[in-house]
């Protein structure tokens, strides 16, 4: 069975979604098994303002 997450992030945090990206991406086998898929939905202007990860 697979799940969708729907994470919503705090207002004004995009600096600090974009300055963490990538240590969350530099190692993928972190999470080896778990996660399916992801991806951040976009706000209006086109920016990330979720995080959507599909695990198993």
């Amino acid at each position: 069975m697979v799940f969708a997450i729907w994470c919503t992030d705090r207002p004004a945090s995009l600096d600090l979604r974009l300055a963490t990206r990538p240590a969350r991406l530099a190692d993928p086998r972190t999470c080896r098994g778990r996660i399916e898929l992801g991806g951040p939905p976009l706000d209006p202007d086109g920016q990330p303002c979720r995080g959507l990860p599909v695990r198993r």
